[in-house]
């Protein structure tokens, strides 16, 4: 595992964040909204990427892909709505 390329990033973006939110409050930074939520986009298919690979889900299911990518699609859907309701609060 390279650290450099794959683990600098993440916490680079984690302090960069720390610092802005102890200087001043997110929602004076312009366009901050829209970067958190595809930072939540982003995360939420992760995590749903990560969980279809472990299931071998399309090894023991006999469903056309057509309904596998609206099942994902529909399970982003409750993850973003999920999640921006948990963080909004």
């Amino acid at each position: 595992m390279n650290l450099l390329t794959q683990v600098l990033p993440i916490v680079s973006m984690i302090l960069t964040l720390a610092i802005i939110r102890r200087n001043t409050s997110f929602e004076h930074i312009p366009g901050f909204g829209k970067l958190s939520n595809l930072m939540l986009m982003i995360a939420s298919v992760f995590v749903l990427m990560y969980f279809l690979d472990r299931l071998y889900l399309v090894a023991w299911v006999n469903v056309p892909v057509q309904y596998l990518v609206l099942i994902v699609a529909g399970l982003l859907l409750a993850f973003r709505f999920s999640l921006k309701s948990f963080i909004s609060k």
